[in-house]
């Protein structure tokens, strides 16, 4: 059974919002890095992000909220490597943070867009980037839609907390 919202006078099945910026992650990993994507889309409370680099964005608008893009170290260096067409990263330093900044507001850039087109606005208010390890995220009064990714070798996922015109996506 599909949940709908309406959004701006458009019927959106609820699950659309992260097929929306699943489809933009795999698009964009498989143009800038060539790297293919397989998800596992989930809901949960508490979740941990990798130990890497996340990219947290705040939204306001019809559609509000947060989400963390959440990288390990490894994809992390690889995204560099890609990007930056062969030089290699031996840690996770301020140009890694930037490859995968760049990244992340290509994907999310992609996926705002995808929703303007539909009469849906979506607006960055504000973002940071956090690296570390055995960083816990809990949210207190919503459900986290959790779209988990995995490589051959290496793992990301995407936290959206979304708000639908003041109502908690759940």
């Amino acid at each position: 059974m599909c949940r709908y919202e309406i959004i701006g006078g458009i019927k959106i099945p609820s699950l659309e919002i992260a097929e929306i910026f699943n489809k933009n992650t795999k698009e964009i990993f498989k143009q800038f890095v060539d790297i293919d994507l397989d998800e596992k889309i989930y809901k949960t409370s508490d979740t941990k992000l990798y130990d890497g680099v996340s990219v947290i964005v705040s939204f306001s608008g019809i559609i509000s909220g947060q989400i963390v893009i959440s990288i390990s170290g490894e994809l992390s260096k690889v995204i560099y490597h890609r990007y930056m067409k062969g030089i290699l990263a031996i840690e996770i330093d301020k140009d890694v943070k930037e490859a995968v900044f760049k990244l992340s507001k290509l994907i999310i850039g992609n996926s705002c867009a995808s929703f303007y087109g539909n009469g849906v606005s979506m607006e960055i208010c504000s973002y940071c980037i956090v690296e570390g390890c055995d960083i816990k995220y809990t949210s207190i009064d919503k459900n986290v839609t959790i779209i988990d990714y995995e490589t051959s070798l290496m793992d990301m996922n995407i936290m959206l907390i979304l708000d639908i015109d003041g109502k908690a996506e759940n």
